[in-house]
């Protein structure tokens, strides 16, 4: 079906071969999709895993059917230059040397993604285009929709035009890894997830460093069941590479409930204090707490991660320092 208008009866009574998903369950064969999650969860890994995975004509990629065309990608890399991307690909293929490895494409750094991106599908095409990462290529206000939504629609023009699938690597806000995984976890404004079909967030096992949870979080075409649990993945140091055994997890089982924030807080005061040169006695004295306390907030917030998060502005101690 290649003409732009029909009528109601001319689409429910063709009869030709509808196009199958190309990652059946995810993702589209067309359109824009996004895998988000925090920092050191592996998205840029996975992703390569998956072009690796479309190179080599595999059927299946972490336990999903691929349906594909061309077995040939574009990964466009703003984050890992020339020389880790190497390093990664050289055990990530297990130092394969074969053609097939021809068909992914590299680009790194460009000053106009579009155009190089078009300059190549102009003669060849790809089954899918990676962007890692957005915020590096986009250049407006991700608060201001009608910038996000001008800018989106120039790769949606250019996926339907070439039939691709272009995924967009994301990050996710510093504090959702404390709740349940969500498209509204995305950075920025709400106008691009609602621009993407597939929306997935990749988290780190609570418990297990080798595990990680893609959550398909959005699905325009997707049906419940695959949206309300988690997929296990296990990654393999050794080859960085992923595999599925066909686990899933509760979203729930994947976070801390009754978080306590202004615990939070403390830790990231008596983590400053530390890093000024203060000792744990004297630490605990202008915190006021005793010095066991301050080894076990030290200790544990240190394990979850929580340096970089921002602190509750909600929390009535800021509030009376302010």
């Amino acid at each position: 079906m290649s003409k732009r208008h029909y009528t109601a009866l001319e689409l429910i009574t063709y009869s030709g071969e509808e196009d199958k998903q190309l990652l059946e369950g995810v993702f589209e064969k067309t359109g824009l999709a996004c895998i988000a999650g925090s920092t050191d969860t592996l998205k840029s890994m996975l992703l390569r895993d998956l072009v690796f995975s479309i190179s080599q004509e595999e059927e299946i990629f972490i336990s999903f059917k691929l349906n594909l065309v061309h077995f040939k990608a574009i990964f466009v890399s703003t984050e890992d230059g020339v020389t880790n991307t190497r390093r990664l690909l050289r055990t990530q293929t297990e130092g394969l040397v074969d053609p097939t490895l021809e068909r992914i494409r590299f680009i790194f750094n460009p000053e106009n993604v579009l155009s190089e991106i078009e300059s190549h599908l102009k003669k060849e095409l790809v089954d899918v285009i990676v962007i890692d990462c957005f915020g590096d290529i986009f250049m407006g206000d991700s608060i201001k929709s009608n910038e996000v939504r001008h800018f989106l629609n120039q790769f949606q023009n250019l996926s339907e035009q070439y039939q691709c699938l272009i995924i967009f690597l994301h990050h996710t806000n510093k504090r959702s890894e404390f709740g349940a995984p969500s498209k509204h976890n995305i950075n920025g404004g709400q106008a691009f997830q609602a621009k993407m079909r597939t929306v997935v967030e990749l988290r780190r096992d609570p418990r297990n460093e080798d595990i990680r949870h893609f959550c398909i979080v959005k699905g325009n075409y997707l049906k419940e069941i695959q949206k309300n649990k988690s997929f296990i993945l296990h990654f393999d140091q050794d080859n960085l590479r992923f595999t599925s055994k066909g686990e899933r997890a509760e979203y729930d089982s994947l976070y801390e409930k009754d978080i306590d924030y202004s615990k939070i807080n403390k830790y990231q005061s008596a983590s400053d204090l530390k890093k000024s040169g203060l000792k744990n006695k004297d630490i605990a004295a202008q915190l006021e707490c005793s010095e066991p306390t301050i080894s076990r907030l030290l200790k544990e917030g240190q394990s979850k991660g929580w340096d970089n998060l921002p602190p509750d502005e909600d929390d009535p101690a800021l509030v009376e320092s302010a």
